[in-house]
C-alpha cells in the first residue's frame, strides 16, 4: 500500500470538503444554528489537509521508517477520528465528538509522533531529518491541547478548560509551533531560525499573561510578535519566481497589518470578530496556497500566479462577508473549484 499517496488523497479530500460545506450549508457562519459550522470547515482543512500532507512529506523522504505496520494505520485512524469529530460536531453528537477528537485522532498523532522519533534516532547522522524534530514536538503539543479542550467541551466544562481564549491559544501553538516551521523547512531544507522560534514563544507568552493576568497592553505585545513572526516567515520566500514573489508579499502585508493592529489602528484582532476574520484570510490566502506550493502540488509555476493571487482575494473577500455577515456561499463555492486546480496533481500518483 503506498501510504503517502493515500495520506495525500485523504488530504485533497479535506481541502475539497472544507470549502465545499460553506457553499452547500446555506447557513451564515455567524448564525447561531452555524456554531459548530466555522470549527468544522477549520478542522478539515487543518486536522483533515495539513496533518496528513505533514505525514506524507515525512513517509517520502529519503531511508526507510520504522515500525511500517504501525505507520500503515495512520491514515484509517486518522480519518475515522476527523470523521466522527467533524460528524459530532455538525450533528450535536456528543459521543462521536469526544471519541474522534479526544481519542481517534490524537492517538493517530501521538503514534506518528512515536514513529517520527523512533525514525529519526535511528537514522541519527544520515541527514533529512534536520529541523523536523521541533514541529513534530509541536504537533504533539497541539494534539494534547485539542483533546484537552474536547474532554472539557464533553464533560460540560468540568475542567475549566474550554474557553473562546484556549482555542485562541490553540490556534496560535498551531501556528508558530507547527504550521510556520514545518512550512520553513519544507521550501528551505533547512531548520527553523530562532528569530521565528523567538517571535512565537514571544506571542505566545505575551497571549497567555495578557489573557491570565487581564493586561490588555500585553495582548497588543503578543499581536506585535505575531506579525514580527509573519514576516521573518515571509523573508524566507526569496526564490525569483513570480509566484514565490506574490506569497511573499501576502506573507508581508498580513505581517505588517498585525503590527500595525497592535498599535491600535486597523482590525481589532484582539476582539473575537477580528480575530476570526483575520484568521480566515490567514488559513485560506496565505497558509493553504504556501503549503501546496512548497509540496510542489500545483501546476507550473507560470500557471499559478493567478491562482495564488485569487486564493488570497477570495479568502480576503470570505474574512470581510463573515465580519460584516455576507452571504457567502458563492464565495465558498468558488474558493472549492480553485483548491480543485491545486489539489488535483497532488492526489495523483508521482
Amino acid at each position: 500500500m503506498n501510504q503517502p499517496l493515500l495520506l495525500r488523497q485523504i488530504a485533497w479530500t479535506g481541502l475539497i470538503a472544507s470549502p465545499l460545506l460553506g457553499a452547500l450549508s446555506g447557513i451564515p457562519l455567524w448564525a447561531q444554528p452555524a456554531s459548530q459550522l466555522l470549527p468544522s470547515m477549520v478542522h478539515l482543512l487543518t486536522l483533515g489537509f495539513l496533518v496528513p500532507l505533514f505525514f506524507a512529506s515525512f513517509l517520502e523522504l529519503p531511508g526507510p521508517v520504522v515500525w511500517p505496520r504501525l505507520s500503515a494505520t495512520l491514515p484509517w485512524l486518522l480519518s475515522a477520528g476527523l470523521m466522527a469529530f467533524v460528524v459530532g460536531m455538525l450533528g450535536s453528537n456528543r459521543w462521536a465528538f469526544y471519541l474522534g477528537g479526544h481519542y481517534a485522532a490524537p492517538m493517530a498523532l501521538y503514534l506518528f509522533s512515536l514513529v517520527a522519533a523512533r525514525t529519526a534516532w535511528a537514522r541519527r547522522g544520515k541527514g533529512g531529518l534536520e529541523g523536523l524534530g521541533p514541529v513534530v514536538v509541536g504537533l504533539f503539543v497541539v494534539a494534547n491541547w485539542g483533546g484537552m479542550m474536547v474532554l472539557d467541551r464533553f464533560y460540560g466544562g468540568k475542567y475549566a478548560f474550554f474557553s473562546a481564549s484556549v482555542v485562541a491559544a490553540h490556534a496560535l501553538i498551531a501556528l508558530f509551533f507547527f504550521v510556520l516551521p514545518w512550512l520553513y523547512h519544507a521550501h528551505t531544507g533547512r531548520a527553523t531560525p530562532w528569530p521565528l522560534w523567538a517571535a512565537g514563544g514571544l506571542a505566545l507568552a505575551g497571549y497567555l499573561y495578557g489573557w491570565i493576568a487581564e493586561q490588555p497592553l500585553y495582548l497588543d505585545l503578543a499581536v506585535m510578535a505575531s506579525g514580527i513572526g509573519l514576516v521573518i516567515f515571509g523573508r524566507s520566500f526569496d526564490q525569483p519566481v513570480r509566484a514565490v514573489r506574490t506569497l511573499k508579499i501576502g506573507w508581508y502585508l498580513a505581517g505588517g497589518g498585525l503590527i500595525l493592529a497592535s498599535t491600535g489602528r486597523g482590525l481589532a484582532v484582539t476582539e473575537p470578530a477580528g480575530l476570526l476574520s483575520f484568521g480566515i484570510f490567514l488559513l485560506l490566502g496565505l497558509v493553504l496556497p504556501t503549503t501546496l506550493q512548497t509540496q510542489a502540488a500545483l501546476r507550473p509555476l507560470k500557471r499559478a500566479d493567478w491562482s495564488l493571487l485569487g486564493a488570497m482575494l477570495l479568502a480576503w473577500c470570505l474574512a470581510l462577508g463573515w465580519h460584516w455577515e455576507l452571504p457567502l456561499g458563492p464565495l465558498w463555492g468558488a474558493y472549492a473549484v480553485l483548491v480543485g486546480f491545486w489539489a488535483w496533481p497532488m492526489a495523483r500518483p508521482r
